[in-house]
């Protein structure tokens, strides 16, 4: 009884079917060659985009070098304007005032 309900569910696989295997083997064959055609064009075109991508990526990393470099220089001037502008409002607060007349001592 178990034998009869093998056969009837696979009756294609047994080895005496010289017809189907016929038949499907060659389009198998031809279901496989075509998937790893598009497996090799997919991993062709990855590739190719993953190194576009890494040229980008080595632009984009030497350009936040070169911005990273000159917000340096920018906060450098902006803190040596503002210290020498705290230290004036400072002066003029403990009643120092600008000379216009200097007087030289001989």
């Amino acid at each position: 009884m178990v034998n009869r309900k093998v056969e009837v569910f696979l009756p294609y696989l047994s080895t005496n079917n010289n017809e189907f295997w016929e038949k499907f083997l060659p389009l198998a064959l031809k279901i496989f060659i075509a998937a790893v055609l598009v497996i090799f064009f997919l991993q062709f075109w990855v590739v190719n985009r993953l190194t576009t991508m890494g040229g980008k990526i080595a632009e984009i990393k030497a350009s936040k070098l070169k911005l990273q470099v000159e917000n340096k220089v920018l906060e450098n001037a902006i803190a040596s304007k503002s210290a020498l502008l705290e230290l004036s409002e400072k002066a003029k607060g403990f009643g120092f005032e600008k000379i216009n007349t200097p007087e030289y001592i001989k």
